[in-house]
């Protein structure tokens, strides 16, 4: 389950978000490097601030299980409210974009 779950969010993301992998970094370290090589239509500012937001999601977990490893309720807790708060911050900031959105392309999978 997890993963199909894993690849519906990559197809997704790379259908809908130009081309940037948002479950699997090992797709953003290849489109760095493409984006490098000045391959066109790969976007290295895109890829790499994916690379970026693993990294500082990875570090707050890490000090988030430090400091609250022992109370695995509140740990949850803490957890699902970041995971919620960011969710809200990321749509926002999508919705809010200045200028129209491109046309959509409709896939079938």
């Amino acid at each position: 389950m997890l993963t199909i779950s894993t690849g519906m969010v990559d197809a997704v993301s790379i259908l809908a978000l130009g081309r940037v992998f948002v479950a699997n970094m090992t797709g953003n370290i290849v489109f760095i490097g493409f984006g490098l090589a000045g391959a066109p239509g790969f976007s290295l500012q895109a890829s790499a601030i994916a690379l970026a937001a693993l990294l500082v999601g990875a570090g707050v977990g890490g000090i988030a299980v430090a400091r609250f490893g022992a109370r695995r309720a509140v740990l949850l807790r803490n957890a699902a409210a970041g995971e919620r708060s960011g969710r809200s911050a990321t749509s926002s900031g999508v919705d809010c974009q200045a200028g129209p959105s491109p046309p959509r392309q409709r896939y079938n999978v």
